[in-house]
C-alpha cells in the first residue's frame, strides 16, 4: 500500500518501497542454513523493490530450481490473506468438539 499511498500524495517519494519480493541470494550470514548464495528466493519483509536488500533467515524460502515463472511465488497474496485472518480474530472450531 506504501506505492499507492505515494501515487496518491499521501506519502512522500523518494524512496525505496515493496515488501514480499523474489530475486537472487548474493550474500548469507553466518548463523543463514536455510539458503546459500546463487538460490532464488521469495522474501516477507523488505524493500522488495530495491536492486538489494537485507533481511532475516526466517523471512526467506528457496524457490525449486525447476520453476520458470517466478513471478508466482511472489507471496504478498499469502501475506495478505494470513495477516487479514490474523487480524479478525478467527477461531476455528471443530464441530465434533462442541
Amino acid at each position: 500500500m506504501e506505492e499507492i499511498y505515494i501515487y496518491r500524495g499521501l506519502l512522500l517519494g523518494g524512496r525505496v518501497v515493496g515488501h514480499e519480493g523474489v530475486g537472487a541470494v548474493v550474500k548469507v550470514g553466518e548463523d543463514v542454513e536455510n539458503v546459500d548464495v546463487g538460490d532464488v528466493v521469495t522474501t516477507l519483509g523488505g524493500l522488495a523493490f530495491a536492486e538489494y536488500y537485507k533481511t532475516k533467515g526466517c523471512n526467506v524460502a528457496r524457490i525449486p530450481s525447476d520453476i520458470d515463472d517466478y513471478t508466482l511465488w511472489i507471496s504478498e497474496s499469502l501475506a495478505c490473506v494470513v495477516n487479514g485472518i490474523r487480524g479478525a480474530l478467527i477461531e476455528i472450531v471443530i464441530m465434533s468438539d462442541l
